[in-house]
């Protein structure tokens, strides 16, 4: 009787036990694509630039602002960022923009905004963040008096 009994438990055994050594598996293929991506964007508008006085001889006094700035994310190199402004300034002024740059990137300063594109910051590559941007408006003595509101335009785009 013993040697039937340790017969049984060593089958129940072999028979149970080799269910929980038995893996049964299978395979997926995930496809993965990682595509281009640019995306640019600035912060509200900056404060008025007004220039009301100049000292005696000179041109008036140019005003600044750099209470904004642009924000980007982009994994593909060799980018831009151009401005414009949507119509020419009044004879004898100037709108300047400044954008600060990524440590990898070139700022050309000081640049006259016009009706057409002008290169700001050049050899953007994969990177993200946020950055100043500065505008400077100047007049000379000469200029007529006006007020305007000029709509600037920033692009990221290919070098």
């Amino acid at each position: 009787m013993k040697k039937f009994l340790s017969f049984l438990v060593l089958s129940a055994f072999l028979a149970f036990g080799s269910l929980s050594w038995a893996a049964d598996s299978d395979t997926q293929d995930v496809y993965c694509e990682l595509k281009p991506i640019t995306v640019f964007s600035v912060s509200g508008n900056p404060g008025p630039l007004i220039i009301d006085q100049a000292n005696p001889s000179e041109d008036p006094q140019p005003v600044t602002d750099g209470s904004t700035w642009y924000s980007f994310s982009n994994n593909v190199p060799g980018k831009k960022i151009v401005g414009k402004i949507n119509s020419a300034m009044p004879q004898y002024t100037k709108l300047e923009i400044n954008l600060n740059a990524p440590p990898d990137a070139t700022s050309l300063g000081w640049v006259e905004l016009s009706d057409g594109n002008q290169n700001l910051v050049t050899g953007i590559n994969r990177r993200k963040g946020s950055y100043t941007i500065f505008y400077r408006f100047s007049a000379q003595i000469e200029a007529e008096p006006f007020s305007t509101t000029k709509t600037v335009t920033l692009t990221m785009t290919d070098n």
